[in-house]
């Protein structure tokens, strides 16, 4: 099953060719996360069901591999390519090899359920939200647990901090967290002495979804509020400003969002099924596809039509359906996608 997209910004300067090669039908139920492994040729997805494994054999060529019964929501890879990680919607954060031996499962004694968790680059240190608007902290080399205090949050039972992601400078850490200046915190944290420095908090609010560019350099926000600042925005991690906001028209709600390995490229998910992909150089849309059959516009729906989406370093897109509520009957894709995304560089 194969699908092409092309469109050129108006300097005519990009064209992007995008192909469905794959299409599977393995879930059992919709998607909660899709993650490719760092060197790009293993796909991992979770369907609140089970773990999945994908492989590229050859050439553009994916296989299913092995199922890992057990629910999982969250899923990711650590940057050595070795483990995923995952929560399994209760307790615990979960460490498996690629053969589906268990090796580790975490919890704390005195937290609820996990929302929320990272890995560090270097795979010392697992973040993860508190019940109290705190930051766990653990110590894979030592074993041990730290909680770090979050100014400002309120003391709730369900907690506030999430998104945790780690920038690949090292210890800079990048989360959400309510606060009257703003939503996104981006710190260093000294994680010896149970310390953080808030570098600064970015003044935007409503946000849904936000994912670092692999080098560390960009943080990519979507934001569900008042229709004048819903859309995506770009900031430079480095300098603290934000570099570009792409508004959303009408109705549409972004979601889940993809950098391209060499960080050209942003893709971003719409609750009805479309794809949008934008150029980091012209800041122009260069392809909009349907990456899931999606709600029409006459239609009421519920929830994401797309659960899963990322970008490998082989230039592949990887994305998993959902279900939504369209003419008051419950449409369910279980599928996951896998396009191939080509950037035709002789275009005039």
């Amino acid at each position: 099953m194969h699908a092409v997209v092309c469109r050129h910004h108006h300097g005519g300067m990009i064209s992007l060719h995008i192909s469905l090669l794959h299409q599977f039908e393995q879930h059992q139920g919709e998607t909660y996360r899709v993650c490719f492994s760092p060197d790009g040729n293993t796909l991992w997805s979770s369907d609140g069901t089970a773990v999945y494994q994908w492989q590229r054999s050859s050439g553009d060529i994916w296989r299913y591999c092995q199922r890992f019964p057990g629910r999982a929501l969250d899923l990711q890879c650590t940057a050595d390519g070795k483990m995923i990680v995952f929560f399994d919607g209760e307790k615990h954060i979960r460490f498996f090899a690629y053969d589906g031996e268990e090796l580790m499962a975490l919890s704390h004694p005195d937290q609820g359920i996990v929302v929320d968790f990272a890995v560090s680059p270097d795979q010392r240190w697992l973040v993860r939200d508190g019940k109290n608007g705190n930051i766990l902290l653990y110590d894979l080399l030592k074993h041990q647990w730290t909680s770090i205090d979050v100014p400002g949050q309120p003391d709730t039972a369900d907690g506030t901090v999430g998104c945790l992601q780690f920038a690949l400078s090292g210890l800079e850490l990048v989360f959400f967290a309510s606060s009257p200046e703003g939503e996104i915190h981006i710190c260093h944290f000294d994680p010896e002495h149970d310390y953080y420095a808030v570098r600064r908090i970015l003044p935007i609010f409503g946000i849904q979804g936000m994912k670092i560019s692999p080098d560390g350099k960009l943080l990519a926000v979507t934001n569900v509020g008042d229709d004048d600042i819903r859309g995506v925005y770009v900031y430079d991690l480095e300098q603290l400003h934000l570099l570009h906001k792409f508004p959303a028209s009408g109705d549409v709600f972004y979601d889940l969002l993809a950098f391209s390995h060499d960080g050209r490229f942003l893709a971003s998910s719409r609750e009805d099924g479309i794809l949008d992909i934008w150029s980091l150089t012209t800041f122009e849309c260069v392809a909009s596809f349907e990456a899931h059959p999606g709600p029409r516009l006459h239609e009421r729906h519920w929830t994401e039509t797309i659960g899963g989406l990322d970008w490998s370093t082989t230039g592949y897109l990887a994305t998993g359906g959902t279900c939504f509520l369209g003419e008051d009957m419950l449409k369910e894709d279980r599928s996951i996608r896998i396009w191939k995304i080509e950037v035709d560089r002789t275009a005039k």
